[in-house]
């Protein structure tokens, strides 16, 4: 809730998800005052993987979120599939962690009601550029003079405009999430890649398996989410013995790639979603967010330390790329091996004998240096 006595805050954050609220919580840790504008105020559930990957696992210790069984489940590593291809499992460094969407956005939520330094505003916030800073209103009239800005709303997000630019791709590609029963105990992360209709499963608490379906060129005229949800599974019989009786019913969305202007500009700070995304079939878009909510915060801390808007910004967009970039350029393949399965039955092949190669390209999605398996 907004507390009304509430200090000044020093950040405005737009955008209540895990990127907006991991910043939050971080910019409180290090001493400032948080406003978090976020207008929907039950758990925000979406269609996606729910796995988190290795590299953003800190985040969440360091946040004290909880790790009991009843709330996720560890993973191993990756599995990936391609029909006449003998499957290809390949182990992290370090396990990853899956939480439902609803579960881990109430976690997060929660770690953040007991931090005094943090104000959460049930209400859609618009920010517009003032000299020395940022005004920042809803529609009740809640306003704040904020220094910093941390825009948190989602690749499809109005905040910062003149950051972002103008260049937006919206592509066919449409994603749709459901949960099921687990009929046979899936023991890692798997994705099913073909014609064009990828399936990306992970293990979650309680025996439920979340199913992600990236589609490209949906049957026309298929009737509704569920109904493209049977279609799609039609394509991978393997898919469909994994799964038991369906537990949430099939949502969906179209997937927009966004690609801002730039990610800051000292002052202000695009995470998440809204600073770039990867195409989904890498799962890694709730690491990033979560591991860009802190450098966020750390770099708004860091100017009000003094630090210069000009050298925030350069560490700010060279952790950016060390994100992004890597992670986006193996999405692509994947993306590419998904419509092309020749090709990728004999990359498959290859990685099958140069298991090295294999656990880089691991490392990589996962966010973590090849050398943490020792540590």
């Amino acid at each position: 809730m907004h507390k009304a006595s509430a200090p000044a805050p020093d950040v405005a954050i737009i955008g209540g998800g895990p990127a907006g609220l991991a910043s939050a919580w971080k910019a409180a840790s290090l001493g400032l005052q948080v406003w978090v504008f976020e207008p929907q105020q039950r758990p925000i559930d979406k269609p996606c993987g729910e796995g988190i990957m290795p590299g953003a696992l800190d985040v969440l210790d360091a946040m004290g979120i909880s790790t009991d069984s009843q709330y996720c489940r560890p993973f191993p590593g990756i599995r990936y599939c391609v029909p006449g291809a003998r499957p290809l499992a390949i182990d992290f460094p370090l396990c990853g962690r899956a939480y439902s969407r609803p579960v881990l956005d109430s976690l997060l939520r929660e770690r953040l009601r007991s931090e005094p330094g943090v104000s959460l505003i049930p209400e859609k916030a618009v920010a517009e550029r003032r000299s020395g800073g940022f005004a920042v209103s809803t529609a009740s009239g809640t306003e704040a003079n904020v220094p910093y800005l941390i825009v948190a709303d989602g690749a499809g997000g109005k905040t910062a405009r003149w950051l972002r630019g103008q260049s937006r791709l919206i592509g066919p590609r449409l994603g749709l999430r459901t949960r099921h029963q687990d009929r046979l105990g899936l023991d890692r992360v798997e994705i099913h890649l073909g014609q064009g209709i990828d399936f990306y499963m992970t293990p979650l608490p309680q025996g439920l398996v979340n199913v992600a379906l990236l589609v490209e060129s949906p049957r026309p005229n298929a009737g509704g989410a569920q109904n493209l949800f049977a279609w799609a599974l039609s394509y991978h019989p393997e898919v469909q013995k994994r799964l038991g009786d369906q537990i949430t019913a099939a949502v969906s969305s179209p997937l927009q790639h966004a690609y801002p202007y730039q990610v800051t500009d000292g002052s202000v700070f695009l995470v998440g979603d809204a600073g770039g995304v990867a195409d989904p079939i890498l799962g890694t878009g709730l690491a990033v967010a979560l591991r860009t909510g802190f450098q966020a915060a750390e770099a708004v801390a860091a100017r009000c330390r003094g630090a210069s808007a000009l050298q925030v910004a350069k560490t700010f967009r060279h952790q950016a790329n060390v994100q992004r970039g890597p992670r986006r350029k193996l999405a692509r393949l994947l993306h590419f091996a998904s419509a092309h399965e020749r090709v990728t039955r004999g990359a498959v092949a290859v990685l099958h004998r140069t298991p090295k190669l294999a656990q880089r390209l691991a490392a990589t999605a996962a966010g973590v240096p090849l050398r943490a398996a020792s540590s």
